[in-house]
């Protein structure tokens, strides 16, 4: 796993990604892709200071995470099992997105 310099420090979560080898990054910062599969976990610890394995956790970021983060509506349903719901999440494009991308199409039409 690549850590860069004082991350450890700050904040209390992390996000790891994983493409062959791991990297951290803050929740602060944007995410990369979200991709079909799961390549996305979160890291968060206790006690910032010692890092002590039974004080931190790492889980998988579930569908709803995803969806939030690709700027969804908490409306917006998915259908399927978790593997299915992150697939339609890793081939979606993203409402900011698509918005802008529409608006030039029609500009370009008018």
């Amino acid at each position: 796993m690549t850590v860069r310099h004082g991350e450890l420090l700050s904040p209390p979560a992390w996000l790891m990604s994983y493409y062959r080898t791991g990297t951290l990054a803050p929740v602060t910062e944007p995410v990369g892709t979200i991709t079909t599969v799961e390549r996305y976990a979160l890291l968060t610890a206790q006690a910032l200071h010692t890092l002590a394995v039974e004080e931190s956790g790492l889980r998988m970021l579930e569908p709803h995470e995803l969806q939030a983060m690709m700027a969804f509506p908490a409306s917006y349903r998915l259908t399927g099992n978790r593997h299915e719901r992150v697939c339609q999440l890793g081939n979606a494009v993203t409402p900011p997105v698509m918005r802008m991308l529409m608006g030039r199409c029609l500009a370009a039409l008018a």
